[in-house]
């Protein structure tokens, strides 16, 4: 199934949609990144999926950062070692734009090694709620169900560990 989304928000549809191929989370994640005018989060135990690390990513975020000061891209990861040795690109984008761009260490205490979520400005949503599990779902408007992820992310965004070795030469 290809998935085709235009806008964020609006009149479309609101029922949830599911899916159960990394490639089709893959470009719901890219067009989330592609289309929003003015946050994302993205929580993950890991950023296993090919986009994290893909050129096309990359360049749309960059793009949203770059086009507003005001656009904010917030990132949790619960594995830190694996996010430093396998996301080169988005660690040189985070180190260029480090006001607009920031990912942070999951504490223990909020760590579950389960569920991947992302949400583009507090209106669209995609989850993954087990990294085990192929099956993922998401609607790009709902805002209810993505201001609840906010929440919880918010929760643990605010207890959760700054990454200084994102900044360290590895010298």
């Amino acid at each position: 199934m290809v998935v085709r989304i235009e806008r964020l928000g609006g009149d479309q549809r609101e029922q949830e949609i599911v899916l159960s191929s990394p490639a089709a989370l893959s470009n719901v994640i890219l067009r989330y990144f592609e289309l929003a005018v003015r946050k994302v989060i993205v929580r993950a135990p890991r950023l296993e999926l090919e986009v994290f690390r893909s050129l096309g990513l990359v360049d749309a975020i960059n793009h949203f950062v770059t086009i507003d000061v005001r656009n904010q891209v917030l990132m949790l990861v619960e594995d830190e070692l694996h996010f430093l040795r396998r996301n080169a690109r988005l660690l040189a984008l985070i180190r260029r734009h480090s006001s607009y761009l920031q990912v942070r260490k999951v504490t223990d205490e909020y760590a579950d090694g389960q569920e991947l979520f992302v949400v583009a400005d507090e209106t669209a949503w995609c989850r993954q709620p087990r990294s085990d599990h192929r099956q993922f779902a998401f609607n790009a408007n709902n805002a209810a169900m993505a201001k609840r992820l906010q929440r919880r992310f918010d929760e643990v965004w605010e207890r959760s560990d700054a990454m200084p070795e994102v900044f360290s030469l590895g010298l």
